[in-house]
């Protein structure tokens, strides 16, 4: 996309023009198709949330949508479906909308094992713990956002799951306990804000990543630095490894580079302050760039 090819446009920014320009036409009528299988789309959007990150099409789906604060497509459909049930639920029984969904709840009830929209709904709020609401076919006015802080929830446990299953060896694992956008990405410096998400999603070039592309797949207590023969993770490059004592000295505080650990270090990446964005930057992006220039790679 286009988006892409101006990297100065701060990420928030290109998602707010993605969800006006392409989301808006994405949506069109999901509240009557939004139960049909659309994994095209989820994986357009993936794709594209991505490419905004600058990060590797194989980077795990469950650390774009948390470094972003953004949910999947599926939950904003389910969301709009109840909405447009609500919207019939208020209608008027002489409303051509009122009787096609009455007479598409006849037929759940005369033949069960029928799949409709109405049957599919019903499922749906069930499996949300709503099923007193479809029984009732009724609502109260503060049911849209119960049910939708209830699918949000759903998907926030699974996303943690997601997560904490995920390779012991992922920093992002780590350094992330909370599903929202991180404010590093709102950094006009493009080159440190690109490097900061790299590191955090393990979408760099060090050997704890670059042994799981390679064939056959090299064990994770093999991907060893060639100069120290530890395991070259985030961590051992990035404050460890002698390799790059000088661009240590820019950006880490004396005590930090004399008494390095993994405490102090899950704290300095998380980017948790403000005032050390462009130290954490800058200490990325070095080390980083050093690093591919004395392995020439690409």
């Amino acid at each position: 996309m286009n988006l892409n090819r101006n990297p100065e446009i701060i990420p928030k920014m290109k998602i707010d023009l993605f969800n006006l320009m392409v989301t808006s036409i994405l949506f069109y009528g999901y509240e009557v198709w939004g139960f049909c299988k659309a994994g095209s789309f989820e994986r357009f959007v993936i794709s594209f949330l991505k490419s905004v990150l600058y990060v590797k099409q194989s980077t795990p789906n469950s650390f774009v949508y948390g470094e972003l604060g953004i949910f999947p497509l599926i939950i904003e459909r389910k969301v709009r479906i109840v909405k447009y049930w609500i919207k019939i639920l208020n209608s008027n029984n002489a409303c051509f909308l009122r009787k096609i969904y009455n007479e598409l709840l006849l037929i759940s009830e005369s033949f069960p094992s029928q799949v409709t929209w109405v049957t599919l709904l019903r499922d749906m709020l069930f499996q949300y713990g709503f099923g007193y609401v479809w029984v009732e076919q009724s609502v109260t006015r503060e049911f849209l956002s119960l049910f939708e802080q209830r699918v949000k929830d759903n998907y926030l446990q699974e996303w943690d799951a997601q997560v904490r299953s995920t390779s012991d060896f992922r920093l992002f694992k780590k350094i992330k306990d909370s599903f929202e956008f991180e404010q590093y990405l709102n950094m006009d410096n493009t080159l440190f804000r690109v490097a900061i998400t790299k590191i955090r999603l393990s979408s760099h070039v060090f050997n704890i990543e670059r042994g799981r592309w390679l064939r056959p797949k090299v064990d994770a207590i093999d991907r060893k630095c060639d100069v120290c023969n530890t395991i070259e993770d985030e961590y051992h490059c990035l404050i460890e490894c002698p390799r790059f004592v000088e661009v240590r000295k820019k950006c880490l505080p004396l005590n930090f580079r004399n008494n390095p650990s993994m405490f102090e270090f899950v704290k300095f990446i998380g980017c948790l302050e403000k005032d050390h964005f462009n130290k954490v930057g800058l200490l990325c992006y070095k080390v980083m760039k050093d690093y591919k220039s004395h392995y020439l790679l690409e």
